[in-house]
């Protein structure tokens, strides 16, 4: 959720897959874990992708804090206000919205206002691991075919595809 309350910066909430299946009898059900801001916008800012790594953390771009946020799996179990373990921001980032994991681990973020597709390598997510960092992006594609790129995804042969919202 990019705006909600109490905080008015952003949750992630947590259906179980229990509430899922059972949406034709309880169509609006109440989330079974909610993790919340701070109140102050300094964990979440209309956060908007979310993605697992193989380790079970999940990792979120804020879009308007213009950073990615990772929380472990023993946070996620507990929700409420849980401070990320890592941060990472970088000069490059703008507005990232929707990211994905390649199969070599590979954290693409696509970046809607820089027109662009950033990645970090899984060597570099490891070295991250546990800090709030400024660092450049590993790869960045810019071609000039990205008009406003808002997602991504990758096919079982690795190609990737990305959906511009402007072209």
């Amino acid at each position: 959720n990019c705006s909600t309350s109490p905080t008015g910066f952003g949750t992630i909430q947590k259906f179980t897959r229990e509430q899922l299946a059972d949406l034709g009898h309880i169509p609006a059900p109440m989330p079974a874990i909610t993790l919340l801001d701070d109140g102050f916008g300094d964990i979440f800012d209309c956060p908007y992708g979310e993605q697992f790594d193989g380790a079970g953390n999940l990792w979120v771009s804020n879009r308007f804090n213009s950073n990615l946020v990772q929380f472990t799996p023993d946070q996620l179990n507990v929700g409420g206000v849980q401070f990320p373990e890592t941060q990472i921001g970088s000069a490059d980032f703008y507005q990232p919205e929707d990211i994905r994991f390649d199969s070599a681990g590979t954290l693409w973020i696509a970046d809607i206002a820089e027109n662009q597709v950033d990645a970090f390598t899984a060597a570099t997510l490891a070295s991250a691991q546990g800090t709030t960092s400024t660092i450049p992006p590993d790869i960045v594609n810019t071609s000039a075919s990205l008009g406003g790129p808002s997602a991504i995804a990758f096919d079982k042969t690795g190609n990737q595809w990305v959906a511009n919202c402007i072209d």
